[in-house]
């Protein structure tokens, strides 16, 4: 078939930005990292006792599903997973202790995940 007797495609509509400062705004807010975390996560993490060589932590399920999670919606591997926890642990929650990549892992494939559900109807 000739390049004449193509069917020309449509052109694409112009898209105006009219409202600049909301379309920055709106650009600017991609970048924000916002987390809600509850209280009764961070406090069942550690149930061990002392912390000896070879001795495993135990960590709540929720707190595997969260950081699991977190994994999920930035594409991390584990091991920047963990790196990323620790940041941020260092930041908001100082002595908080996080699992190391192997944990999660190991975690990962025995735990049962439980969602939210959200009706239709319920306002977001």
């Amino acid at each position: 078939m000739r390049k004449d007797e193509r069917k020309a495609s449509e052109p694409k509509g112009a898209y105006r930005v009219r409202n600049w400062r909301e379309y920055n705004a709106g650009l600017i807010a991609r970048g924000d990292v916002t987390m809600w975390i509850d209280e009764s996560v961070l406090t069942q993490v550690s149930e061990a006792g002392p912390t000896r060589r070879g001795r495993p932590r135990v960590y709540s399920d929720a707190a595997i599903q969260m950081l699991l999670g977190l994994k999920q919606v930035f594409q991390l591997p584990l091991r920047a997973l963990q790196g990323f926890a620790l940041s941020v642990g260092k930041l908001a929650y100082p002595g908080l202790p996080v699992p190391n990549y192997t944990t999660l892992s190991r975690r990962a494939q025995t735990l049962k995940v439980v969602l939210p559900m959200q009706r239709p109807d319920a306002p977001l």
